[in-house]
């Protein structure tokens, strides 16, 4: 191995390349696609040198080129590799990657030098050869001039041989000569061949290059147009999917409403028969005339106040509905947001406005339904006990007969009977209403008893 064989082999260009390299032994799968994209050039780019490196002829070859590459690649893009393996910042690969880039035209000024490996490796066993052969003649003339300094005694006597010796040296040396000449002539020959293929080749590599960066540039064209008609077709399909379901969501909105509120309607409906049949019953069976008199008043009220409480329901409920209404036709709409002006406060304050509107509307109309609820209920219990009374008379003597009918007339006639401004939480009769319907009867059959 010659000198400058040595020196290449020992070059820091060789060290800054293994250096890359263990900076760059992670893997990237699972990582962000950037990462994995500034990884993948950076390995290719360096294995593009190393393959240099390994063509290049160790005797000759550009040693100032190879100094500033190696300094800039240690200094500037090992650096920030290694910086990225310490924070993960994937800055520093893009960094790399645009010092790398700026060293391009240098690494193919470097490549421009190379020669294929299978014609380096035949250059350099005939090298060998021809070193063997020029060390085994020097080994030769020395052993000869050795023998001759040796033997100067026997010199005279070897004249003749020596003349034919010298002869064949000449011969020998004319041939080796000539044998050379056709070698150099030959390796000349195979140079320039060896030249020409290499600058096809370099011509070949080059357009080979050219044609797969336009088939890359296109297919990268290809695929962002693809991914482009395949966003918008998904945005279309979520948008159809939540118009689908924003339409099925009121449709059956809409639908348990309206079951709700015949199912309600139903329930009055049934109840208000029942106790129109229950009604008839007490009737048949004690004989009373209700809807005439005190008791068929009091009844009378009490249908009243059930029609009221029905029909304030009946608006409460529209009003519940208006609103819901009103907002789902504003979602379609848009509350007020525009696209590019900010809130549109105008169109913000009539939403609220309606939407208050109909909500006290509702509240006001659920309030008096109770009202009359209440009213109807206290009024259809004093009925019923009113039409009591008489069947539970006829059973007692007419002494206690006129005495409980004073009794109670002092307690039931007279007394306060306005339902209070602010309805009792209570459902149905309150307890001070029933206490007070029902103690007078309880002490003057207390009374009567006694």
């Amino acid at each position: 191995m010659s000198r400058w064989s040595d020196q290449f082999s020992k070059h820091q260009i060789h060290t800054t390349i293994k250096n890359a390299f263990e900076a760059l032994d992670f893997d990237p799968e699972g990582l962000d696609s950037e990462v994995e994209a500034e990884w993948r050039r950076l390995r290719k780019i360096f294995n593009l040198i190393k393959n240099i490196l390994d063509e290049t002829d160790p005797e000759f070859y550009p040693e100032n080129l190879l100094n500033n590459l190696s300094n800039h690649l240690q200094q500037q893009v090992v650096a920030q590799i290694s910086n990225y393996g310490a924070n993960g910042n994937v800055g520093h690969l893009r960094n790399a990657n645009d010092q790398l880039t700026s060293q391009i035209p240098t690494i193919y000024q470097i490549a421009g030098l190379t020669q294929p490996q299978k014609t380096r490796e035949t250059i350099t066993d005939l090298e060998s050869a021809y070193d063997e052969f020029c060390n085994a003649l020097e080994k030769t003339k020395t052993e000869f001039e050795t023998v001759i300094d040796g033997n100067n005694s026997e010199i005279a006597d070897l004249e003749v041989r020596s003349a034919a010796l010298s002869s064949s040296i000449t011969e020998l040396q004319s041939t080796t000569d000539g044998q050379m000449s056709l070698w150099q002539t030959e390796f000349t020959d195979a140079q320039s061949t060896r030249a020409q293929e290499h600058s096809d080749a370099q011509s070949n590599r080059a357009q080979e290059h050219s044609e797969e960066q336009a088939t890359r540039a296109k297919e990268h064209s290809d695929a962002q147009i693809q991914r482009g008609k395949e966003y918008d077709e998904a945005l279309r399909e979520f948008k159809t999917t939540a118009e689908n379901d924003r339409t099925e969501t009121t449709a059956s909105h809409n639908k348990a409403f309206k079951d709700t509120f015949d199912q309600y309607a139903a329930n009055v409906s049934t109840k208000t028969k029942d106790i129109n049949d229950k009604h008839a019953s007490i009737l048949e069976i004690h004989g009373l005339v209700t809807n005439d008199g005190v008791a068929g008043g009091y009844k009378r009220g009490a249908d009243d106040e059930k029609r009221a409480a029905f029909w304030w329901s009946v608006v409460s409920m529209v009003c519940y509905l208006l609103i819901l209404v009103w907002v789902v036709s504003k979602g379609k709409l848009g509350f007020g947001i525009s696209n590019g002006s900010g809130i549109d406060w105008p169109v913000v304050a009539t939403t609220i406005s309606v939407t208050a509107v109909a909500f006290v509307a509702a509240q006001f109309a659920g309030k008096q339904s109770r009202i009359h609820r209440m009213n109807e209920q206290r009024m259809r219990w004093f009925s019923f006990e009113i039409a009591a009374i008489d069947p539970f008379l006829s059973s007692l003597e007419p002494e206690d007969q006129q005495e409980l009918k004073k009794q109670l007339s002092e307690r039931l006639f007279g007394q306060d009977r306005v339902v209070e401004d602010k309805p009792t939480k209570v459902k149905g009769i309150d307890a001070e209403t029933f206490k007070s319907l029902s103690e007078p009867i309880i002490e003057a059959v207390k009374s009567v008893r006694s």
